[in-house]
């Protein structure tokens, strides 16, 4: 079972609480696209090297136009298995 958080204000709460939906909860927290540049910075890989991972199928990618953009979980994917390895 896989429970995902919507986050909200509730009255007389200064910090973002979960807000149930049903059984479910839906998360509110907008996708975050990252440049390679900043995919580099947090991983220590260079450009030649992400575009290596990217081509072998280890890194996914959402391409706008001609921009190479990672989302968030795509990323946090990619760290973690490094880690295992």
């Amino acid at each position: 079972m896989t429970l995902q958080v919507k986050w909200g204000l509730r009255k007389n709460h200064d910090e973002p609480q979960p807000i149930e939906k049903g059984k479910q909860m839906e998360s509110a927290l907008p996708a975050t696209l990252h440049k390679l540049i900043e995919v580099g910075s947090r991983t220590g890989l260079s450009r030649s090297a992400l575009y290596r991972e990217i081509n072998a199928g280890h890194l996914k990618v959402v391409k706008i136009g001609r921009a190479v953009r990672v989302r968030e979980i795509d990323l946090t994917d990619f760290i973690d298995a490094l880690a295992k390895s």
